[in-house]
């Protein structure tokens, strides 16, 4: 019974693992080779505050009265601020111009692809601990079984929509100016 419990777990955390490489592995694949330089929008620095607002706001109400609470402050600015300017370059030199789709990817597809990997693969071994314990802990089973399943569709969903915009940053620009011999990049010539 418990070797069939570790298997299991085995094979699941494994699923996780893979599922946040599959969400992110489309745009990184896009972004592999390319030249173009980061480009930053309003947008990118909207989402690096909130992307900064969120464990700072935890690291404050979980530790209130910790002494040297700037210390994780700075971890977690320091880590938010990397993992933000690491998806932006990503993002530019994949050729995603559409602020919509890098506010979205910012704001919700980083941090469920990272730390919703992470989680996901954390639950079940929460939820087998609990299981063995005993009977008592039944309704906290079935609740980390429902967060397990709402992390697995929202990375699904994550990858579904990396691979959308990585389609949608292959499509040329309506209205762009180009030089394949439309008038208005013939008259900025002239």
């Amino acid at each position: 019974m418990m070797c069939g419990g570790l298997f299991l777990m085995a094979v699941l955390v494994t699923v996780i693992a893979l599922t946040g490489k599959w969400t992110l592995l489309p745009l990184d694949e896009a972004a592999k080779g390319s030249t173009r330089p980061p480009q930053f929008t309003l947008v990118d620095f909207f989402c690096l505050f909130l992307l900064v607002q969120a464990p700072t706001g935890l690291i404050h109400g979980w530790f209130p009265d910790y002494s040297a609470i700037w210390v994780l402050d700075a971890f977690a600015w320091g880590a938010c601020g990397m993992a933000w300017w690491m998806s932006v370059r990503t993002l530019s030199r994949a050729g995603v111009r559409n602020p919509w789709h890098r506010g979205f990817f910012l704001v919700l597809a980083i941090p469920i692809a990272y730390f919703g990997s992470i989680t996901a693969a954390v639950l079940p071994v929460v939820a087998l601990v609990l299981a063995v314990e005993g009977h008592e802990h039944g309704p906290t089973i079935a609740l980390l079984v429902v967060a397990e399943v709402a992390l697995c569709v929202a990375l699904y969903a994550c990858g579904w929509f990396t691979r959308r915009i990585v389609g949608a940053a292959g499509e040329p620009e309506t209205g762009s100016l180009t030089d394949d011999g439309d008038e208005p990049a013939r008259r900025l010539r002239s």
